[in-house]
């Protein structure tokens, strides 16, 4: 099995960077206008350790998530792996897959990255969620190609395309019919 590009762990700690001076600021706005300049700096220092402390909880979840994210392009399916605490394992029939998303965020068009994520049959609607997902993908095209190349001839092989021609009905039924009588004829001798 395979893991995402190194990189997609960089631009992980980066987004929850963004995220935790988000939330270390939000701790900063109600007490702003109440102290003196002395007041706001203790503060400021507060906000700063906050940031340090959500950061490192971040570090080491992203470090552990990235170790178990796992993904495998299989004969016949796609296979996944993922999960710290609760581990997740998805497989994903070439043949149920509708569509091949490639999705490159602000963070991972400047690491070289992309997302992959792949949409099947069944899951539609409003509410609907993409099954598989793979980040840190460096080269998405390709590999998205490779999988909608498996998924038309799944297809094709499916509809009988390249395939003699089928029978009407009425004539597959009666030789159904037929050879179910020779079966029986041959079972009572």
């Amino acid at each position: 099995m395979e893991k995402p590009d190194p990189k997609q762990k960089t631009v992980w700690l980066i987004d929850a960077a963004i995220i935790c001076a988000i939330i270390a600021c939000f701790f900063m706005l109600p007490l702003g206008g109440v102290f003196s300049f002395v007041g706001l700096l203790a503060i400021a220092i507060l906000v700063f350790i906050i940031f340090v402390i959500l950061f490192l909880i971040s570090y080491v979840a992203i470090d552990y998530y990235y170790r178990a994210y796992m993904y495998e392009l299989a004969g016949d399916r796609i296979l996944i792996k993922k999960g710290i605490i609760i581990k997740k394992s998805v497989s994903i029939p070439y043949g149920r897959i509708q569509n091949v998303d490639i999705v490159r965020g602000p963070i991972q068009r400047i690491f070289g990255v992309a997302t992959l994520r792949f949409e099947t049959a069944g899951a539609s609607g409003q509410y609907a969620r993409t099954e598989g997902v793979i980040p840190g993908i460096v080269n998405p095209e390709e590999i998205s190609e490779r999988v909608m190349k498996k998924v038309i001839g799944i297809k094709k092989d499916r509809e009988g395309i390249g395939a003699p021609a089928q029978k009407e009905g009425d004539e597959l039924l009666s030789e159904i019919l037929s050879e179910i009588k020779g079966l029986r004829k041959d079972l009572k001798k």
